[in-house]
C-alpha cells in the first residue's frame, strides 16, 4: 500500500474504468484501471444551469429554456508516482465514480456517477499539498447501467475498500447519478 499522505482528507472516492459498454473490466487492478482517492482536501458533486433566453425584434422575452449539466472535482493529498501516473492516464475516460459520504439521516451515503473524466497531474509549491486535482463531466446514460454484486465484490477486493452498498445497484437511463443509502446494521 502506497501511504505518502501530506494530510487527512475527508470522504472516500472510488474510481473504475470502464469500457465502450459500461462495463467493469473483468480483471481490476488498483493504480491501473481503478484507484481510490481516501485523502482529499475538498470535493464537490454540482450542477451548472445554462439559460438562453428567446428575444425577439422589439428585444422582449418570449421565453426561455435551460440545461443543466453536472460536473465533479476532487483536490487529491496524495502526490505518489502511481497516483500521478493514473491521472495522466485519464483524459476524458469514461469511469464509475463512487462517493462514501459518510453517514446521513442514519444510513450510509453512496453517489454512484458514470463521468468523462480528466486526471490534472501537477505539482504547485507552496501548496504541493493540494496540487492533483481529479475532475470529471456526469454523463445520464441512454439505458438504465447495473453494478452487481459481483462487480462490487472484485472493486472491494482490487482496493481494500468496503462499499456500502450491496449490490446491484443501477443509474437509470437519463440520470445523472443515483444516490444510494444503505440502512445500518
Amino acid at each position: 500500500m502506497i501511504t505518502n499522505i501530506n494530510d487527512q482528507g475527508g470522504n472516500l472516492h472510488i474510481i473504475v474504468f470502464l469500457d465502450s459498454s459500461l462495463a467493469i473490466p473483468a480483471a481490476l487492478t488498483e493504480w491501473t484501471n481503478c484507484a481510490k482517492f481516501i485523502h482529499l482536501a475538498d470535493s464537490d458533486l454540482a450542477p451548472t444551469l445554462k439559460t438562453t433566453d428567446f428575444e425577439d425584434e422589439d428585444g422582449v422575452i418570449s421565453g426561455s429554456s435551460t440545461t443543466r449539466s453536472f460536473k465533479a472535482a476532487a483536490t487529491l493529498r496524495e502526490s505518489h508516482k502511481a497516483l500521478v501516473d493514473f491521472l495522466h492516464l485519464m483524459k476524458q475516460t469514461t469511469v464509475l465514480h463512487i462517493r462514501y459520504n459518510g453517514i446521513i439521516g442514519g444510513k450510509y451515503s453512496e453517489y454512484f456517477t458514470i463521468e468523462s473524466a480528466t486526471g490534472e497531474p501537477g505539482r504547485k509549491t507552496p501548496g504541493g499539498a493540494a496540487s492533483n486535482k481529479y475532475g470529471g463531466t456526469l454523463v445520464a446514460p441512454d439505458a438504465a447501467v447495473t453494478f452487481s454484486a459481483i462487480n462490487l465484490t472484485a472493486i472491494e477486493t482490487a482496493l481494500s475498500v468496503t462499499i456500502k452498498a450491496p449490490g446491484p445497484t443501477s443509474i437509470s437511463a437519463g440520470k445523472e447519478f443515483e444516490l444510494v443509502e444503505t440502512t445500518i446494521t
